[in-house]
């Protein structure tokens, strides 16, 4: 009994050590559980303003890959394109051939800025003629004035379908050139269709071209023919080259010259005649061209009796020059009687010309040092 009493306080510190190890263990463990839960919860090391701005950052690098559309843009094609120029017209326009008029360069010019192309020849007293070609004339309320017309002159309408108008022809010396007798209008011969207005010129106007064709029976319904040049594809780069050519002068004659000065802003050349900008009298627009060719002819001058006259051979070929988006090629030509003309690059390929409206210059093949540009 006495050994039993003596024990029982050891016992009961041992106990007490040992119930206090187990307490210790067991917060321990209860602990680290607490932390590792912790742990996983925590947003690895990011506070949660960081977690939102990485959120918005790859919100935002979807809508960049979104964005980044690679397809190629559409290109527009018009229906309906006037075929001297290549642009876009109505249908109605589409379908109607161009009318040539004779006109005189020097003197007042009406309804000439309406001209898809306007052709320049000369004759042997040193000055010169236009030949301009017109589809649309609806709201041109006069054109002219309108000069007589010569073969070598009308032949370049055959070249593009089209009708020519004049009053009269003063050939003296006969010129074999495509037959355009079944497309000419001739003022000369039907009166009621134009008028004077006091003076020698002669001049008409919408009403009275329509009543005039309709009256001689001549179509105005355009027919399908291969034309000298073909145009630029829509969408492709502007026809340009290295040669630069802002600045272009013929020199018909000492008494005639024609220059053209190119604006980088509107992409056209703006003609001058004999030192003076070439203006629409009708509309005071300037006369501007987005192309401009000078194409070398052989000519030949006769004397007789009745005075002298030149005949330009407008119906062989020869080479020239193509002005565009102010630079130059050289070009070649070829026609012929059967009404066919083909302009050429260098390479011998059927010109591309940009869309537009344009400019033929025909000078005498002596006379190639006249023509400069820069």
């Amino acid at each position: 009994m006495n050994i039993l009493k003596s024990t029982s306080p050891i016992r009961l510190i041992a106990f007490f050590l040992v119930a206090v190890m187990l307490i210790c263990t067991f917060g321990f463990a209860v602990d680290g559980w607490s932390v590792k839960d912790d742990t996983e919860n925590k947003p690895s090391g990011k506070n949660p303003e960081q977690n939102q701005d990485s959120t918005d950052l790859d919100k935002n690098d979807t809508k960049e890959d979104e964005s980044q559309d690679t397809t190629t843009p559409e290109i527009y094609i018009p229906k309906f394109t006037s075929y001297i120029t290549g642009l876009e017209v109505s249908e109605e326009i589409s379908n109607k051939k161009a009318t040539a008029i004779v006109m005189n360069p020097s003197g007042s010019s009406y309804a000439i800025s309406s001209a898809e192309l306007v052709a320049e020849f000369p004759i042997e007293d040193g000055s010169t003629r236009f030949l301009a070609f017109i589809t649309d004339w609806s709201s041109a309320g006069k054109i002219g004035a309108i000069l007589p017309t010569r073969s070598y002159i009308s032949n370049l309408a055959c070249y593009f379908d089209a009708l020519t108008l004049s009053n009269g022809i003063d050939d003296s010396v006969f010129y074999k050139a495509c037959d355009f007798s079944g497309s000419h209008f001739d003022l000369s011969k039907h009166s009621g269709y134009h008028y004077s207005e006091f003076t020698h010129y002669q001049y008409t106007n919408p009403d009275l071209l329509n009543a005039g064709l309709k009256n001689v029976g001549l179509s105005t319904v355009k027919n399908d023919k291969a034309l000298p040049y073909v145009f630029n594809e829509f969408g492709a780069a502007p026809i340009c080259s290295s040669t630069e050519a802002t600045s272009i002068s013929i020199q018909y004659s000492d008494s005639s010259d024609t220059e053209f000065h190119y604006s980088a802003d509107s992409l056209k050349y703006t003609m001058h005649k004999n030192g003076e900008e070439k203006k629409d009298m009708l509309n005071g627009k300037n006369v501007e061209f987005a192309n401009c060719l000078v194409l070398f002819a052989d000519s030949i001058t006769y004397e007789s009796a009745n005075g002298s006259q030149m005949i330009m051979s407008t119906a062989s070929g020869g080479t020239g020059y193509y002005f565009t988006n102010g630079s130059a090629f050289t070009i070649s030509w070829s026609a012929d009687t059967d009404g066919n003309m083909t302009l050429f690059d260098d390479g011998g390929n059927k010109l591309a010309i940009n869309r537009g409206n344009t400019y033929i210059g025909y000078v005498k093949s002596t006379r190639i040092q006249s023509v400069s540009f820069k």
